[in-house]
């Protein structure tokens, strides 16, 4: 909720003629003021018509110059305290504001999907969301079933070379070569990768 204030256009400029009489003589007397919303204040004079607006009569009256208080946007509240003797509301419970546009309570799960979940932290605020990180699959033919985040493997860790998928505990032949999975380490974790082989060579080394 935005609180705003527009600026009140004011006052107009009454000016009183005072004639005071002396013995022999007569003196005449410019009185200056303000007048605003049917009140008259003397010049120089300071008042405030409503708790937001703080207003000045200038020493030779006329015009009121006035300045009008915007209060803060808070976009997280909850529920606001106004008082009528205060201008601005006072937030008094904190949640979050989403981009849904709904102002969520503290501790509440906001959305939330496969993969990510987003929720409320207790100091309020901005809204958190958590990213489920997957790992790497260890197979080639990996699917990811409904409502799971990562992928997996209904049929074991393999590997592939030239369209051929051979599982980690089979050799296969291969365009006359003999292949199979082997592990290899990487930052990201084990992976699987075909080592293929002539099937002369092979033989000669097995």
């Amino acid at each position: 909720m935005f609180f705003q204030h527009c600026m009140t256009l004011l006052v107009l400029i009454p000016t009183v003629l005072i004639q005071l009489g002396t013995e022999g003589s007569t003196e005449i007397v410019k009185a200056t003021t303000c007048q605003y919303q049917n009140v008259t204040y003397t010049a120089r004079q300071t008042f405030k018509p409503d708790p937001c607006t703080f207003c000045k009569c200038p020493r030779n009256g006329g015009e009121a110059r006035c300045a009008v208080m915007d209060c803060k946007w808070e976009p997280h509240c909850l529920h606001f305290a106004t008082d009528p003797g205060i201008c601005c509301p006072t937030c008094l419970r904190y949640g979050c504001l989403h981009s849904d546009g709904k102002v969520y309570e503290v501790g509440s799960v906001v959305s939330r999907s496969n993969c990510t979940k987003c929720y409320c932290p207790e100091s309020g605020g901005r809204t958190v969301c958590e990213v489920t990180q997957c790992s790497r699959p260890r197979c080639v033919d990996h699917v990811v079933r409904e409502g799971s985040c990562c992928p997996s493997c209904p049929n074991g860790h393999n590997c592939q070379y030239k369209g051929h998928i051979i599982p980690t505990n089979k050799i296969l032949d291969i365009d006359r070569r003999r292949c199979r999975c082997k592990r290899l380490k990487l930052s990201s974790g084990t992976s699987l990768f075909a080592s293929c082989r002539m099937k002369l060579y092979w033989r000669a080394k097995h």
